[in-house]
């Protein structure tokens, strides 16, 4: 999923997680391949980060969109108040 959120590519996930692309490619084997529970931890962790940011980025967003709107209409409906 990560990968196709924030199009990423094997290696570059590998990296950032500090292993090796070849312990990716087993674990998306289907059916999975056995690998250390380490690796598996390290990939986990750094999907899990990857995901959380770009939800986080989505929400700020909305939040500020509806920020704006709020603003908007209160200026409008005070602004023919002196």
């Amino acid at each position: 999923m990560l990968m196709e959120v924030m199009c990423l590519r094997l290696r570059r996930i590998a990296k950032m997680a500090g292993v090796e692309e070849n312990d990716i490619d087993r674990l998306l084997a289907n059916p999975p391949e056995k690998i250390e529970i380490e690796v598996k931890y390290k990939i986990a962790v750094t999907v899990m980060e990857g995901v959380s940011q770009t939800i986080l980025k989505k929400v700020i967003v909305v939040l500020l969109k509806i920020s704006r709107m709020i603003k908007s209409k209160c200026t409008f409906r005070f602004s023919g108040c002196s």
